[in-house]
């Protein structure tokens, strides 16, 4: 998937908030504000694929695309890149 125009596609980090069994807690529910980019849009100057970002809290439209979740959002909602990993 490709998006268009200055939207990014972010792969969040994985949840760590959850039993053995894994279930999720969710009142220790972490907030998904991390993640790695996965596609960009043309439009997209400042990230690119494979950099690991933070991004705004309830930011973007969550995709589930062959059983992965995935953020759809604007470029201007990613924050930072995260570096020194």
């Amino acid at each position: 998937m490709v998006p268009l125009s200055d939207r990014v596609l972010i792969a969040p980090d994985a949840i760590v908030a959850e039993t053995k069994s894994g279930i999720a807690l969710v009142e220790d529910w972490p907030q998904e504000t991390t993640g790695r980019v996965a596609s960009v849009g043309a439009g997209v100057h400042d990230v690119a694929v494979g950099d690991h970002v933070l991004f705004a809290q309830h930011s973007g439209q969550v995709l589930e695309i062959n059983g992965d979740r995935l953020f759809v959002m604007r470029e201007r909602d990613v924050i930072a890149i995260l570096e020194n990993e």
